[in-house]
């Protein structure tokens, strides 16, 4: 369900739906600027690691299976399409000769 899926992805260091709140850095960098720093990081982190979790339940599993999918199914749909072609030239050779 796309709200729970929404929902989920709101947790601490996110302000709304769209993305994270990250905490201003101070300049020069002081020891408080550097744990500002820091916590981004861990906030911008969380936020992939919970974006990677939503894309593998959409996906209905591992996101690398699902790439891996459609590549064979792309190389498949290559292969049919190189076929059809050959079996074409093939046809059209036959007609030619038959004439």
């Amino acid at each position: 369900m796309l709200p729970l899926i929404l929902e989920d992805f709101i947790y601490k260091g996110c302000d709304n739906k769209m993305g994270v709140q990250l905490l201003e850095t101070l300049s020069p960098i002081t020891r408080e600027g550097r744990n500002r720093i820091n916590d981004n990081w861990t906030r911008i982190i969380e936020a992939f690691e919970s974006l990677q979790t939503q894309i593998n339940i959409l996906a209905g599993g591992e996101v690398d299976e699902l790439l891996e999918r459609l590549n064979q199914a792309i190389e498949n749909a290559n292969i049919a399409v190189q076929q059809a072609i050959a079996a074409n030239d093939q046809a059209t050779q036959e007609a030619i000769q038959a004439n």
